[in-house]
């Protein structure tokens, strides 16, 4: 049997060894400082340490998340599920970036000029390294645009094509049968099918998206696409009818349009 004994909070006769409870611990902690909670320093010391000791067990043991890839890929699939981290939740995303600037307003700009001045130093990447200046410019962006044609990303997304397609016919101001034209020699194209041939629609037989490229007008009935492309010489040098007309029928025999005609006018 244990001896009863006083407690060091509220002198209470008690079986336990100093305290009768976790608040009278709690307490008597909090009045002394004892523990790394409510003491700063004792709490600078074991964070200085940055955790080496924990680090060097899970590592032997393979036990955490960083050395265990089961688990980790558990925590990321339960995360994913049930959206609890701020990677998978929009909201928590929110409010930690509010609060984050309301204790700090200029955090993320003293964080940035301190990259740029240690860039700077250091001369690393290409805004102050003239050889990775160089190589960044011989690639021309050309692995960025790879990764964009295999995921379907920006230029190469159909939704954004439309919108941006929309945007820009919008502001020329030139329309007919509820479409928007970039230019009048397309819109009187479309008004000459329009009346003689067929009812043009959007996006089923005018402006008709196959694949990538977008194409001005696509007549069923003859199984044939037309494209008014009077390209400017000034800014594309390089670039004749002949490519421009390969280009684009290579691309409908990739999309399965191999036995349509593709009609260029200039």
């Amino acid at each position: 049997m244990n001896k009863q004994g006083k407690c060091k909070c509220c002198k209470k006769l008690t079986f336990n060894k100093k305290f009768c409870s976790k608040k009278c611990c709690q307490k008597y902690f909090k009045k002394y400082r004892i523990s790394a909670f409510y003491n700063f320093k004792i709490r600078h010391i074991i964070c200085s340490n940055g955790g080496k000791r924990a680090n060097t067990i899970n590592k032997k043991n393979h036990t955490s998340f960083c050395y265990d890839s089961k688990l980790r890929k558990k925590a990321i699939a339960s995360n994913k599920r049930n959206r609890k981290d701020a990677f998978h939740n929009f909201d928590i995303q929110s409010k930690g970036g509010k609060n984050a600037h309301e204790l700090h307003p200029t955090l993320a700009h003293n964080c940035a000029m301190k990259m740029i001045e240690h860039c700077r130093k250091k001369k690393k990447g290409s805004f102050f390294n003239i050889i990775e200046h160089r190589k960044v410019a011989k690639m021309g962006g050309s692995k960025s645009n790879i990764l964009r044609k295999k995921n379907k990303i920006g230029f190469y997304d159909q939704k954004i094509q439309k919108r941006t397609q929309e945007l820009l016919a919008k502001y020329k101001h030139i329309y007919f049968n509820g479409i928007y034209f970039r230019s009048r020699g397309e819109c009187e194209i479309a008004m000459n099918i329009h009346y003689q041939i067929e009812q043009i629609k959007l996006y089923k037989n005018c402006q008709f998206i196959v694949g990538i490229k977008l194409y001005d007008n696509f007549v069923k009935k003859y199984n044939c696409f037309i494209e008014y492309h009077p390209f400017n010489s000034m800014y594309c040098d390089k670039e004749t009818y002949k490519k421009y007309y390969k280009i684009r029928k290579n691309n409908l025999n990739k999309n399965g349009y191999k036995d349509y005609n593709l009609l260029v006018i200039q």
